[in-house]
């Protein structure tokens, strides 16, 4: 070999493959991809937002990247696509960072080096030795992939790489992306590092990541509108899903209109687009103009931020059953599966109660407690739910009263209910009794007075003084008993056999010495029915009359929702010493979940007064 050909040779090792563009290149070389959900290799049209942001991290202005992507728009996929671009024609040590070992150390074996393998630019470089346990891969001219867990600071410590790869940042501690970030330090001058990652909590867990984000250029994937006379570029945007038309009816959404029916609105031209993979794939042609977009301004240079949502992926049919799905959950009160949907597929991060702050309005409505009102339901003898001009004979009003007991006085609070959900204040007040609780004659007038059903009653027995009373008082009037819970919420079965999820329990039957039938006591969970109240003012389905007192708007914005040692938890406000208003309120909206007015569960059968 004469001095030319070995410095070709030596050339061949050390400079970018002739095909400069990464995307050509890995097109070229990646005929199939280990672990990946299609067939065959990779495919630039398939996802084309991945390929844009392959290119976008190679450019020399990219330093950082971070990409709060949906699931299933493949961002792992783009950390391996990366990662085998930069090893085949940039070749440097890299750190790899998941959120523990055993996952690093997969990904590196059974992901990584089976795609490498198929790439000759770094096959030829590769140690062929696999007894490395830690999952380590050398290159024959020094370089190392090294994995590692983000959750371990030993493991975020002594390295010196030219990059870094981080997966799934909101598993990752606070701090954990500074100190990968850290590694860099001994090649700042030529260094790069991208993150993915579903966006976590705006405050928890997951934070860090979505505060980095803020920190780039916000780079949103555009579309660009089919419609030839129109071609709009435009963000996708759940603001434009629509559903369609008469899908929601008296008795709920129909699912399968949803799933069948769901179009997206061009934002301009205002065409709906169908919802099929053609469109979605025409939607986000490079060719034809889509691609990334900044909307903000980094704050330091080379900080790059790309977002990808799951509408430009996914059928937004399935995820409008879904959405509807997870609020049906969230009235129950477990709010998962609309956390879930925020975080997963809408990308953006999740605040505690899911829209923002937790500060609900208090003024009143425009009505006065002692107003007629002809939304209010009725419960037929078979117990149906009507509107009142359809009850039939031997109806009841569905109107509910909650009692809080207080040593030598009951705090009152009666409520009216529409078949939607809705309800009006009809009373409140403080009801005196003596020692003990014995003495509930008030109660009885009050509740006679108003035609309360036996069956529509629930007094709140969690005081441990006056429990064995209010089951008693309870059980032989054909009342209910409630008491609150620490736990956030309870797996359940409905009548039909469906096992699901909400914020009480199964109730149960509590026997009484010299009482003929048993109370039923239902158990709730503070939390999670806290945050269904919540949300019911949030909406306007709560409502309170115009002449309500003082005394009942202060005791209703009592507590305020918070964390203590990083879990949420609703308490009392500073300087507050009385939540009675509140807690009637819980025990009224309980009752109403109980007959399906808030929730999923099916009518009860109302037995006739004893």
């Amino acid at each position: 070999m004469n001095a030319e050909e070995l410095f070709q040779e030596g050339l061949a090792v050390v400079r970018p493959s002739a095909l400069s563009d990464p995307v050509a290149y890995l097109k070229e070389n990646v005929k199939k991809i280990p672990a990946g959900v299609f067939d065959g290799g990779y495919n630039p049209k398939r996802w084309p937002w991945i390929g844009e942001a392959v290119r976008i991290f190679n450019q020399p202005t990219t330093s950082r990247m971070f990409m709060p992507w949906a699931i299933g728009c493949g961002k792992t996929l783009t950390l391996k696509l990366i990662a085998t671009y930069l090893m085949a024609n940039r070749r440097a040590s890299m750190a790899i960072y998941l959120d523990s070992q055993d996952k690093a150390k997969g990904f590196t074996l059974n992901e990584l080096r089976p795609l490498f393998e198929q790439v000759a630019d770094i096959r030829s470089q590769m140690s062929a030795d696999d007894n490395d346990k830690s999952g380590t891969l050398r290159f024959a001219d020094g370089c190392l992939i090294h994995n590692r867990s983000a959750s371990t600071e030993k493991h975020l410590q002594s390295l010196h790489v030219r990059y870094v790869l981080g997966s799934e940042i909101w598993q990752w501690p606070n701090g954990a992306i500074a100190m990968s970030m850290s590694r860099l330090k001994a090649a700042a001058f030529a260094s790069k590092a991208v993150y993915e990652s579903q966006p976590g909590d705006i405050e928890g867990q997951g934070a860090e990541f979505w505060k980095f984000y803020l920190m780039t250029d916000q780079r949103q994937w555009m579309f660009v509108c089919p419609v030839e006379t129109c071609r709009h570029r435009q963000p996708w945007l759940w603001d434009y899903i629509r559903f369609p038309e008469g899908a929601k009816g008296i008795d709920g959404w129909d699912l399968e209109a949803v799933q069948n029916g769901t179009t997206y609105e061009c934002s301009k031209c205002k065409t709906r687009l169908e919802d099929n993979d053609e469109v979605r794939t025409t939607c986000n042609e490079v060719e034809r103009g889509a691609g990334f977009v900044a909307t903000g301004h980094a704050e330091k240079a080379g900080y790059v931020g790309l977002h990808v949502n799951a509408l430009a992926s996914t059928s937004w049919g399935s995820l409008a059953v879904d959405t509807i799905k997870a609020k049906q959950v969230a009235e129950m009160g477990d709010i998962t599966p609309r956390k879930l949907f925020k975080t997963q597929y809408l990308a953006q991060p999740w605040s505690d109660d899911g829209t923002g702050s937790m500060v609900v309005s208090t003024e009143s409505s425009d009505y006065a407690m002692a107003d007629p009102w002809e939304a209010v339901a009725y419960i037929g003898p078979r117990g149906q739910i009507v509107d009142k001009a359809d009850a039939p004979d031997g109806s009841v009003k569905f109107l509910t009263a909650a009692i809080d007991c207080q040593g030598d006085h009951l705090w009152v609070v009666l409520r009216q209910w529409a078949r939607t959900g809705h309800s009006r204040l009809v009373w409140f007040g403080k009801v005196m009794s003596t020692d003990g609780l014995t003495d509930w004659s008030g109660i009885d007038a009050l509740v006679a007075k108003h035609g309360v059903h036996p069956q529509l009653v629930m007094v709140d027995s969690g005081d441990g003084n006056s429990t064995q009373e209010v089951y008693k008082q309870c059980a032989t009037r054909g009342w209910q008993c409630a008491k609150g819970s620490g736990q956030e919420y309870f797996n359940v079965k409905t009548k039909a056999g469906d096992a699901v999820r909400r914020f009480y329990n199964t109730p149960t039957a509590i026997h009484v010495p010299g009482v003929r039938n048993p109370t039923t006591l239902v158990v709730w969970s503070n939390l999670s029915g806290k945050d269904l109240f919540w949300g019911t003012r949030a909406r306007k389905v709560f409502t309170f009359a115009r002449d309500a007192l003082p005394d009942y708007i202060a005791q209703l914005d009592s507590e305020i929702r918070t964390k203590e040692a990083g879990k949420p938890i609703w308490r009392l406000r500073q300087g507050v010493k009385h939540n009675h208003a509140l807690d009637c309120e819980l025990l009224g909206m309980l009752i109403a979940a109980r007959w399906g007015l808030i929730g999923r569960d099916e009518p009860q059968t109302l037995p006739n007064p004893q």
